[in-house]
């Protein structure tokens, strides 16, 4: 059995990296769909994952000016478990690779 050099790297990648290669390749591919208000008939907002790997990037470079030559540090998040914590722990993985 012939192995291909052209194959993905499964398992090689990180989260931060493998949404931005998503946004990459698909930008208009949705991630996820918010409601705007409680009522489902007045519909919702698609969030693709060129917004995430957007939002992403700008949570990173702010953790990053916030916490630049602090040496390592440990960071609590307290809050809902939505769409904005997905985002700073996106964000605190990509600023630890940067």
């Amino acid at each position: 059995m012939e192995f291909s050099a052209n194959l993905p790297d499964f398992g090689r990648r990180l989260l931060p990296q493998l949404v931005d290669e998503i946004a990459y390749s698909d930008t208009r591919r949705i991630f996820a769909s918010i409601l705007k208000f409680a009522n489902l008939e007045e519909g919702s907002i698609d969030i693709d994952y060129e917004t995430l790997s957007m939002a992403v990037n700008r949570c990173a470079f702010l953790v990053d000016a916030l916490l630049m030559g602090r040496g390592p540090t440990v960071v609590l998040c307290i809050g809902p478990l939505d769409l904005r914590y997905l985002i700073i722990i996106l964000g605190m993985c990509k600023w630890d690779i940067l």
